[in-house]
């Protein structure tokens, strides 16, 4: 699955750190962004296969950020990152075909996982 772009948005560097060497590692070409507005900019400006979207982001939540990511029209398929486990998809974002697959709980504890769930979202998407 080479070639594959991820965007990362979240604001904390250690995890921005984590997934980014991990997915360099598996072949994916990684952006990242530690806040809303500056995401949103990149994936305005660049096409991604998938973005991974921290809930709570210094400028914005992460719902707005899809919610205003969705609006531009792009192609990548979204994930919400949360550390909350009472965390409850907008029913915006599910209109949108973002489901419950698409939720990744911190900590992540299976990286192998994460790319699995990935490769076949983004691969469902392109059929």
């Amino acid at each position: 699955m080479n070639d594959v772009r991820l965007l990362i948005i979240d604001d904390e560097e250690i995890i921005i750190s984590v997934l980014r060497d991990f997915f360099t590692d598996m072949g994916f070409a990684v952006s990242s962004a530690s806040s809303g507005k500056t995401g949103l900019e990149i994936l305005s400006a660049n096409d991604f296969d998938a973005v991974i979207v921290d809930m709570r982001l210094p400028d914005m939540s992460g719902n707005e950020l899809l919610e205003k990511a969705i609006g531009l029209n792009c192609r990548p398929v979204y994930f919400v990152h949360t550390g909350s486990i009472d965390y409850e998809l907008p029913q915006s974002l599910r209109k949108a075909g973002i489901t419950e697959e698409n939720i990744i709980f911190k900590p992540i504890t299976d990286l192998f996982g994460l790319l699995t769930i990935l490769k076949e979202k983004i691969g469902a998407r392109d059929k």
